[in-house]
């Protein structure tokens, strides 16, 4: 479980330092498909890594414990929200747009 949290936390690595090497080589205009791409991607991402940190600690942790570990990962939790919608339909539209989602 740990190492699918890394993996995932590398893989949101990687996209934005992907994402910012496009918008630099690019600029920000010519890279919006690709910023939506990635703020999906981390949005997902991000929520998909907390869910494992708490289901893992459920398994490690003995039920009176489990409370106050919980609480202590989601102090590093920042909720923020991110319209997953609209970042769909953007993507949906350019790839219809182009014929597939060529960035």
């Amino acid at each position: 479980m740990l190492a699918d949290c890394l993996i995932q936390i590398f893989a949101m690595d990687s996209a934005i330092t992907r994402t910012l090497q496009l918008v630099r080589g690019r600029g920000e205009d010519a890279s919006r498909i690709a910023i939506c791409m990635t703020q999906l991607f981390v949005a997902k991402s991000h929520a998909s890594v907390f869910e494992m940190l708490r289901e893992m600690l459920m398994w490690m942790s003995q039920a009176e414990e489990w409370g106050r570990e919980v609480r202590d990962i989601n102090s590093y939790y920042e909720l923020t929200r991110v319209n997953t919608f609209s970042l769909r339909r953007k993507i949906a539209l350019h790839a219809i747009e182009v014929g597939g989602y060529g960035v």
